[in-house]
């Protein structure tokens, strides 16, 4: 069995392209339902700690339908990636770096802090 090089190299660039094109729509999913005041992807696609998790009682809380979510292009670096969440709200701008795990055929944030 013979194998060349060059395709090993192609097959892992259509493997990230493919994980990056999932956690684009992730992201969008994500945007489109918080803009609705729903947490549903959100809330399935947390894989972290219990500690960390009190934070999305408090998202329960915040009216989305009043905000601007923008979100940087996502860096994907095998199973891992991350991006840049802002919201805006009036005058205000929160920013959040979020970071993924690629694991199952899913996507899941596995932290995220305050950024600025």
């Amino acid at each position: 069995m013979l194998v060349s090089c060059s395709n090993l190299s192609q097959k892992k660039e259509e493997f990230n392209a493919n994980q990056i094109e999932k956690l684009d729509s992730k992201i969008e999913i994500i945007k489109n339902e918080l803009k609705a005041n729903k947490l549903a992807t959100l809330e399935k696609s947390l894989d972290m700690p219990l500690k960390k998790r009190y934070i999305l009682n408090s998202i329960k809380n915040i009216d989305f339908s009043k905000v601007d979510i923008y979100s940087s292009k996502p860096i994907v670096n095998g199973d891992k990636g991350r991006n840049l969440i802002g919201i805006r709200r009036g005058e205000e701008v929160f920013y959040f770096d979020l970071q993924y795990k690629y694991s199952k055929g899913e996507w899941n944030i596995i932290d995220f802090k305050e950024s600025r």
